[in-house]
């Protein structure tokens, strides 16, 4: 999936609109002939992209192109933090015994999939490393920042399933200790 950048001088920051002047607006739908709702990604020459937004719960979809220059599947690592840089989770496709597809003689593809992501709401960055087929040297690192959405107040970086429970009826009687 090829993603459109556009360039803005303007200040990305979460929660913020960046109205686009007319030279940039006017090639997307001229030259680029991007649809209203197309995606693409701003970004200001500082090292900031705009970042996306995620509801508590839900699910994310990775779609990862590579380019191996000799031909050999690369390892992929895909890793979450926190903005100060915690890291919350991280795993390669060779931890998971997973390589890459062949698309073209030196161009891979793969997929991730987050089904219900259990971050709780926040500021994190999104992390894809692209590493040699022995999974030693880092060949390229791409981040996307991104904000969980959500109502929740528990602490911590991940919501755990749990449930509370109440004693049994029977239980609640106590006897004194002599």
């Amino acid at each position: 999936m090829r993603v459109t950048r556009v360039y803005t001088p303007d200040l990305l920051a979460p929660d913020s609109t960046v109205v686009l002047s007319a030279m940039p607006s006017s090639h997307l739908i001229k030259v680029m002939r991007l649809r209203s709702g197309a995606k693409a990604v701003l970004f200001n020459g500082d090292g900031a992209e705009s970042g996306f937004f995620l509801d508590q719960q839900a699910t994310l979809t990775l779609e990862i192109g590579l380019h191996s220059p000799d031909g050999r599947a690369p390892v992929v690592l895909v890793g979450i933090v926190r903005a100060d840089g915690t890291p919350v989770y991280g795993v390669t496709t060779d931890i998971d015994k997973i390589e890459p597809a062949r698309v073209l003689n030196h161009e891979f593809h793969i997929s991730m999939h987050y089904p219900e992501l259990p971050l709780l709401p926040g500021v994190y960055a999104l992390r894809v490393h692209a590493l040699d087929p022995e999974g030693v040297r880092l060949f390229d690192t791409v981040t996307r920042d991104f904000t969980v959405r959500g109502e929740s107040r528990e602490f911590g970086l991940v919501r755990i399933a749990h449930h509370w429970q109440l004693p049994a009826k029977r239980a609640l009687a106590y006897t004194e200790i002599e």
